[in-house]
């Protein structure tokens, strides 16, 4: 409210609008700035006054946090926003904004800030042969172990193909083993020539080391060679050559100068052989060839040698000492065996016994001996019947024969003849049985019951039988 004839100072801004700023006043709605903040309105009328709006600009700030730059954003309030392109960032994926990029300028300035995920890359190994290495996955930047140094055999390491990263860079790479070839050199494994071992600096077998030869040459009967003096293998093996043999002494060969082969047998000379010796060589003094079976040694005569009824006997004949042959001829030429000589043993006798007498009551054997070889022996007869062995005993010293009691019991009275048969002849003695009076007594009484017993067949027997018996004694 103005008093009339007052001057009146315009005040300043009096109202807000979002996004914009007073700068004055207007007389109209919307109109332009007439009045500006602490005028001086001196006119007796009355004034209505409109405030007059300037638009604010605001900014948006972008916080990429590492990433690549992107330009703040400055313009008036409530105009519309482009949306910059997402910024970038090694190693890491843009995922958006911490808030949303508005449509339209806000009546503020606003900082909005990137987000990002770091990335995982993956490193791999090329080794060429080499120890194998596991590929390695890890974040960006991470720090990254190194594998060290590797092994292939036969060479070394000699690094990568591009440097080792300290950290996981933002690529997924492949590094290539770079080698060169081992000398083995450095290696305190040494090979030989008796195995091969492994090389301390590439792990590959290290080439077996040549033979260390002996100097002097082994041999054998047919071949030489040396002997390496670290593993004791045969080396340069081969067959005697050259030299020459004679009937003592093998060839010697022009090499290793080592007897072999064998010794001339044909250069032997000299000597006779006979029926058991073979020549001696006048040379080396060793038998060689055959023998002469036509040049006895030495003929000696052996004398003849009768027969006995025990023994065969031999005829006159020589001896060959050498080689043992038999002739009848002292010149050697006729030969015979052992068998022509022999002579056949001669007819037994009884050298013992002849006219023995047994006496009834006697318990004691009635011997015999004949000059017969005991092994000769075949049978005892009795007045010409065999007997069983039950009756008689027999002894080795010639042939004994022992008629035992109990069966010259049974036998008549009077003279009897014994035969002792050999394979060689029969040899025979007589001899005779007395009975006592009991005795006969008792054999007639025995005679009575057979005859009662068996009957007239035996009967018969028996009488005829007594009456050789009775005849006998009086022949005698």
């Amino acid at each position: 409210m103005k008093p009339h004839n007052n001057i009146l100072t315009l005040r300043g801004a009096l109202f807000t609008r979002t996004g914009y700023t007073q700068t004055g006043w207007s007389t109209v709605d919307g109109g332009e700035k007439v009045y500006g903040f602490g005028d001086i309105y001196a006119q007796n009328a009355a004034l209505t006054l409109y405030p007059v709006w300037n638009t604010n600009k605001y900014t948006i700030t972008f916080d990429t946090a590492g990433g690549s730059t992107v330009a703040p954003i400055t313009q008036d309030y409530g105009t519309a926003i482009t949306v910059p392109s997402n910024p970038t960032r090694e190693g890491y994926t843009f995922i958006g904004w911490d808030k949303e990029i508005p449509a339209t300028m806000p009546a503020e300035n606003v900082t909005i800030t990137a987000k990002w995920a770091i990335n995982k890359y993956t490193i791999r190994f090329n080794t060429d042969g080499g120890t194998y290495i596991f590929p390695i996955t890890a974040d960006y930047g991470s720090k990254i172990h190194n594998p060290g140094t590797l092994y292939k055999p036969g060479f070394i390491f000699d690094g990568w193909d591009r440097p080792y990263p300290e950290t996981m860079p933002a690529e997924n790479i492949t590094l290539t083993a770079k080698w060169k070839v081992c000398d083995h050199s450095r290696s305190n494994q040494k090979a030989s020539c008796k195995d091969t071992v492994k090389c301390s600096v590439c792990k590959g077998f290290i080439d077996i080391a040549e033979h260390t030869p002996s100097e002097e040459y082994k041999s054998d009967g047919s071949s030489h060679w040396h002997v390496c003096t670290v593993c004791g293998e045969k080396l340069d093996q081969a067959e005697h050559t050259g030299g020459k043999a004679n009937c003592h002494e093998k060839a010697e060969c022009d090499i290793c100068h080592a007897p072999y082969g064998e010794v001339d047998t044909s250069a032997h000379h000299g000597g006779k052989a006979t029926c058991s010796k073979k020549a001696v060589c006048d040379e080396c003094g060793k038998e060689y060839g055959n023998f002469d079976p036509a040049n006895h040694a030495e003929i000696i005569k052996v004398n003849g040698k009768n027969a006995t009824a025990a023994t065969f006997g031999t005829k006159e004949h020589y001896k060959c000492s050498g080689c043992g042959k038999l002739f009848s001829d002292g010149d050697g030429k006729t030969e015979v065996t052992a068998e022509n000589l022999i002579t056949g043993k001669l007819p037994p006798k009884i050298t013992e016994g002849d006219g023995n007498r047994w006496v009834e009551s006697s318990e004691k054997p009635l011997a015999f001996r004949s000059d017969a070889a005991f092994e000769d022996f075949t049978e005892v007869l009795v007045d010409g019947e065999k007997l069983s062995s039950e009756s008689y005993a027999k002894f080795d010293d010639g042939i004994k024969i022992e008629l035992l009691p109990e069966y010259l019991g049974t036998l008549s009275e009077g003279a009897h003849t014994i035969t002792i048969r050999s394979e060689w002849g029969e040899a025979t003695a007589e001899f005779s049985v007395e009975k006592t009076a009991a005795a006969k007594s008792l054999a007639w009484l025995r005679i009575l019951i057979v005859i009662i017993v068996i009957g007239g067949g035996v009967t018969a027997y028996v009488i005829i039988r007594k009456k050789k018996n009775s005849k006998k004694s009086a022949d005698k």
